[in-house]
């Protein structure tokens, strides 16, 4: 059973995620978990009443417009859950997502969180966008961020950009189950920047001692020298992947994987499904 957790604000974005979720469960015995956070914005507007009664009155029926919404998204699915391989739950929370999350994540036993996004012009930008670095840092679930654009398709290339932080991951386990389902290529890479040129060879040793004990036979690795985001960006169009795998780790946020790129143009990769797996050391 592999339960997934979709995160949703009734957009088109996370609309598409949730598609996304349904169409990729089809292939395994799935739970989905349809999610929705009241912000506490959502109903600031509370403290302007005269009398308890009214506010509550007032939340009360904020509350069921939700419940509503996530019913009839959820019977929505199930019409169209024709394989019965799926079944669908619906959670509504009051409060900021990185403080309901880590709680129902845990308590679920969530396997991985999938969100939609918009637009984005970076990495960095596509996580924050995506799910807030609150959430990033206060669970160690890992996360598969949907572009609005993106359909679902089978998964035969997969890039899985290394930064030589090699520890452990929370979603390899996650990852494994997409690549043994569609007996997918997954490419380790590597990018070598001017700024890793003179220790070139030790982190060559690094990165081929991963490569050698990686828990996958149909893997590759690939060095490529170029800037960290332009390179991954040319790497997956070249290869034409159909995801992306980065690691996240929490103190660093970003930084070693992913330096300023002056590059402006929109990059390929910010059209593919990314996979953010947590460091668990």
């Amino acid at each position: 059973m592999v339960t997934f957790l979709c995160v949703t604000d009734f957009s088109a974005s996370s609309e598409n995620a949730i598609k996304y979720a349904s169409e990729l469960a089809q292939f395994f015995q799935s739970r989905i978990i349809l999610f929705h956070s009241v912000s506490a914005s959502a109903t600031a507007h509370a403290l302007e009443y005269s009398s308890a009664h009214d506010r509550l009155t007032d939340e009360l029926e904020e509350r069921m417009e939700y419940v509503n919404k996530l019913e009839t998204l959820k019977m929505r699915l199930e019409c169209d859950n024709t394989s019965g391989n799926i079944s669908y739950e619906t959670y509504l929370k009051h409060g900021a997502e990185q403080d309901t999350l880590p709680a129902l994540i845990e308590e679920e036993r969530v396997d991985v969180v999938i969100t939609g996004r918009e637009d984005a012009s970076s990495l960095p930008e596509v996580a924050a966008g995506a799910v807030t670095a609150g959430i990033m840092a206060s669970t160690c679930c890992p996360v598969l961020v949907i572009p609005q654009a993106a359909a679902f398709k089978p998964v035969w290339k997969i890039v899985f950009a290394s930064d030589l932080k090699n520890a452990p991951f929370t979603g390899m386990e996650f990852l494994l189950k997409i690549a043994t389902l569609f007996k997918a290529e997954i490419m380790l890479l590597h990018m070598l920047t001017s700024e890793t040129e003179a220790h070139k060879e030790l982190l060559l040793e690094e990165l081929t001692r991963y490569y050698q004990s990686f828990p996958y036979s149909n893997i590759s690795l690939h060095i490529e020298n170029n800037s960290v985001e332009a390179g991954i960006s040319e790497f997956s169009r070249h290869h034409k992947a159909d995801m992306l795998v980065v690691g996240y780790h929490p103190r660093e946020r970003w930084k070693r994987l992913l330096p300023k790129d002056q590059a402006a143009e929109p990059f390929y990769h910010n059209g593919l499904p990314l996979l953010i797996m947590h460091c668990t050391l």
